[in-house]
């Protein structure tokens, strides 16, 4: 049996509703959609680092120009509008507010020096024990034998990052940077995605990077550059707190 047609009138609200963007979310709440794609992004990025399985064919980086880590960083910024910017529409203690992402940053950085940790004792367990010297050549592992000081100097500033362990300082350094960016984007959000906008091209244009340290070169996710991805996922964080889009669809 046919449906029957809308009204004209209903029509008009149901694509008002639409375009008004979800519903708030509650206090405390979790969007279990962004979580499921976090989680799929994450699957995708392993299954990308794990060349020669038949997995590989089928993940985002066949269909476009980008790949998950891409993604996993928008989301990021998505997740950092949810979750902590409730504090700064408050008034509640400013201190408070900025407490929370440079908490979960500081946690993060504890992370990725035990990680670094556990990979430096896996590859040089690998080489002894093994003798899978080779290993010690790879993923930025040769500079710790030829200036073991100097880079055990740069593992703690987060100048020197080994192979596969370098997500993690670009995480937490736009974590540091969440509280500035969602004061701004809390009062003039096309403020904010312009100087996002104008500081992408100037990195990209005249190389600009953050330092390593003692091998020559910059960051391998620049914060700079892939500052633009998170901020545009903080707006659209920022308005779905509100329940509304910052981005409108089309229809």
């Amino acid at each position: 049996m046919l449906q029957p047609r809308l009204p004209f009138w209903e029509h008009v609200l149901s694509m008002r509703s639409i375009l008004a963007g979800p519903k708030p979310l509650p206090p405390g709440a979790r969007d279990l959609r962004l979580d499921m794609f976090r989680g799929l992004a994450l699957v995708m990025i392993f299954i990308n680092h794990v060349p020669g399985t038949v997995y590989e064919l089928y993940t985002n980086r066949n269909f476009g120009f980008s790949d998950a880590a891409e993604a996993f960083v928008f989301m990021s910024g998505l997740a950092a509008g949810l979750a902590y910017s409730g504090a700064f529409r408050t008034a509640a203690p400013r201190w408070l507010a900025i407490a929370r992402p440079w908490a979960r940053a500081r946690q993060l950085y504890f992370v990725h020096l035990t990680l670094t940790v556990v990979f430096l004792a896996t590859f040089a367990g690998a080489a002894h024990f093994f003798g899978l010297h080779g290993l010690i050549e790879t993923n930025n592992m040769r500079m710790l034998s030829r200036e073991p000081l100097a880079t055990l100097v740069g593992i703690p500033l987060l100048t020197h990052q080994f192979g596969y362990l370098n997500i993690l300082p670009l995480y937490l350094t736009l974590l540091l940077a969440t509280p500035a960016l969602i004061m701004l984007g809390l009062r003039r959000p096309w403020w904010l995605l312009a100087g996002s906008v104008a500081l992408w091209a100037v990195a990209g244009q005249f190389r600009l990077n953050f330092p390593n340290y003692p091998t020559p070169g910059g960051w391998f996710f620049n914060p700079l550059s892939w500052q633009l991805l998170f901020v545009v996922g903080l707006l659209a964080g920022l308005a779905m707190k509100e329940g509304r889009r910052v981005f409108p669809p089309n229809p």
